[in-house]
């Protein structure tokens, strides 16, 4: 993926897709609901204080929060490792929260 510059949406939805799918095989292996609301996807936008996870057109990777419409969190990298580990971040230390309650 380039750099700079505008990316194809053929190849934005390849890379989202393979993302996708690499977030729910990591959720499965350690447990995470696939419908968890702290599980941040690129297939579905929520709102809520929940992660979202999207590509802009020069194939930035943005993970996200919006409470009543407004953006709370806004985290940009180029790295898919970096923004796995933020999407486990979030989720995992959701997870540890509700164990304790």
């Amino acid at each position: 993926m380039p750099e700079t510059g505008l990316v194809d949406e053929a190849e934005r939805y390849r890379v989202r897709d393979e993302l996708n799918q690499e977030v729910l095989r990591r959720a499965a292996a350690l447990g995470i609901d696939r419908d968890d609301v702290a599980l941040a996807r690129f297939d579905r936008t929520l709102d809520g204080g929940s992660p979202n996870l999207t590509i802009d057109s020069d194939g930035a990777f943005h993970f996200s929060t919006r409470d009543r419409g407004v953006i709370t969190l806004d985290r940009v990298t180029r790295d898919h490792d970096e923004l796995l580990q933020w999407t486990f971040q979030w989720a995992t230390h959701d997870l540890d929260e509700s164990w304790f309650q």
